[in-house]
């Protein structure tokens, strides 16, 4: 499955960064995909998030973003990933069972 979307980003002057990805893995507790910028080199990596039941009726979120990326690229991802990860934080904080996450 492809997907692509638009994410208009105010931090960064209002820049609308466009990004399109291929879907790899989709299991119950693995999602692994794609993403690149289009037209931007070594933008392309593989992110995966793995689902792991601990104890406690805990489970763990391990999440991997590899593959090559320019030093530019790297760094609007680590930003992207602090925003998404505390966003995360927050609705686990408030202990809801679902909602939506935007970006």
């Amino acid at each position: 499955m492809n997907f692509s979307f638009y994410k208009k980003q105010q931090q960064r002057g209002g820049r609308e960064d466009y990004i399109q990805g291929t879907d790899i893995v989709l299991t119950p507790s693995k999602l692994a995909y794609t993403w690149e910028i289009p037209g931007m080199p070594n933008s392309k990596s593989v992110v995966t998030w793995e689902l792991e039941e601990i104890d406690n009726n805990k489970t763990r979120l391990n999440l991997m973003d590899t593959g090559t990326k320019s030093d530019k690229v790297l760094k609007e991802a680590d930003g992207d990933w602090t925003y998404f990860l505390n966003e995360l934080a927050n609705v686990r904080k408030q202990n809801k069972t679902t909602t939506s996450l935007f970006f």
